[in-house]
């Protein structure tokens, strides 16, 4: 019974023995490491005597921001463009109106362009000048694609 007693004493006293560990790291060059000495500075509340603490500024209301265009609009913001499209890429055409046009699945630009063109060199069904007329509607469809817009053409007179 007196070993039984010992050895609980023992692992007793054992489990309430602490150790105390300190760890040195130099950091400042005075103390061995390489940041420079005075850069370390342990403050109260991030006020000390070399960095006081800011003085407080009114807020000044920042500017709104303009609000973004509507996609109506952005169309309606580009029409002097799409007039000088059809003033420069159809021969005899005359510029209608842009609109805005949305059509779900559809991946044509959504700016389209309203305008009507002589049907003797855009109607691809003119007898004779089937190749030719056909060549220009082709030539017009992918420039208006790489200016973004999609097209409406009404065609005026007729095939010769």
């Amino acid at each position: 019974m007196k070993k039984t007693i010992l050895t609980i004493a023992i692992l007793t006293a054992s489990a309430f023995a602490n150790a105390e560990y300190m760890i040195q790291i130099p950091l400042e060059v005075s103390g061995g490491g390489s940041l420079p000495n005075g850069s370390i500075q342990i403050v109260k509340n991030g006020v000390n005597p070399t960095n006081p603490a800011p003085e407080p500024t009114p807020d000044i209301p920042a500017e709104p921001e303009a609000p973004a265009l509507t996609p109506e609009l952005a169309c309606f913001a580009r029409e002097s463009e799409a007039r000088s499209f059809i003033a420069n890429n159809v021969v005899d055409g005359v510029f209608e109106y842009v609109e805005f046009h949305d059509i779900p699945n559809d991946t044509s630009p959504t700016c389209r362009i309203r305008f009507t063109a002589p049907k003797s060199l855009y109607f691809p069904f003119c007898a004779g000048v089937e190749d030719e007329n056909n060549a220009r509607s082709i030539a017009l469809m992918n420039a208006t694609k790489a200016a973004n817009f999609s097209y409406v053409v009404g065609y005026t007179g007729v095939c010769k």
